[in-house]
């Protein structure tokens, strides 16, 4: 008999959280070298915004990686982040022509590796828009669609790629808290659902109640209820 069971998950349970800040993390300290040259060139050339763009965005990552380091926590908002990055590739775009094209297809991936899969979505959603537009603006109309297409594929690519990493932590997770012979919860499922009861108790001062039920003669009640 073929049995079909929905995988369970602990609500407000996110399986990306801890990876996604050690991406961030590293990206942060990775990244900041490769600003450094744009951000010399740039001051060297007198391309003082351009510079003072790619300096920002250093120093947030800078902060956000030592902050997930020292903290566990993100200073620096990764929607600023976002807008001060689009401002730097438009405005590269401008400067140096369709070479910071290609810088744009890392920014969309990583998009979907720092962020929830719904605000990597509306990045997504902007970033499309706002480099497209800036696309069709600064370069020829050939070369704006078959940069647009490809954004878009690899976007669409990359949002399947987490949704299939998502569903299988998710069926992971799911074989760690259920019994495999009764299918039932096990005492790991007990203990985190308890932990975030009263870690919502603590949080919103709701009033909580703990059941606890001794059945006695369970052997006779499990084989007569099967």
């Amino acid at each position: 008999m073929l049995v079909v069971r929905k995988v369970y998950t602990l609500p407000n349970h996110n399986f990306l959280s801890a990876p996604r800040q050690r991406v961030i993390m590293l990206m942060a300290f990775i990244t900041v070298p490769l600003f450094l040259p744009f951000v010399f060139v740039s001051f060297v050339n007198r391309q003082t915004l351009s510079g003072s763009l790619f300096a920002m965005l250093a120093l947030g990552l800078l902060a956000d990686g030592y902050g997930i380091y020292r903290r566990g926590k993100i200073p620096v908002s990764l929607w600023l982040l976002h807008y001060l990055l689009s401002i730097a590739l438009i405005h590269g775009m401008y400067l140096r022509g369709s070479d910071m094209l290609f810088w744009c297809y890392p920014a969309t991936f990583a998009t979907f590796f720092i962020n929830k899969r719904a605000t990597a979505r509306m990045h997504l959603l902007l970033q499309v828009l706002i480099f497209g537009s800036a696309a069709f603006y600064f370069f020829e109309v050939s070369t704006a669609i078959r940069f647009m297409f490809s954004l878009t594929m690899m976007s669409v690519w990359s949002d399947v790629l987490l949704g299939v990493i998502i569903n299988y932590q998710a069926q992971l997770v799911d074989l760690t808290i259920r019994d495999p012979l009764t299918n039932a919860f096990n005492r790991r499922h007990f203990i985190d659902s308890l932990e975030l009861a009263i870690a919502n108790y603590q949080r919103h001062k709701h009033p909580m109640t703990l059941v606890a039920l001794d059945i006695d003669k369970d052997i006779d009640f499990r084989d007569e209820l099967r």
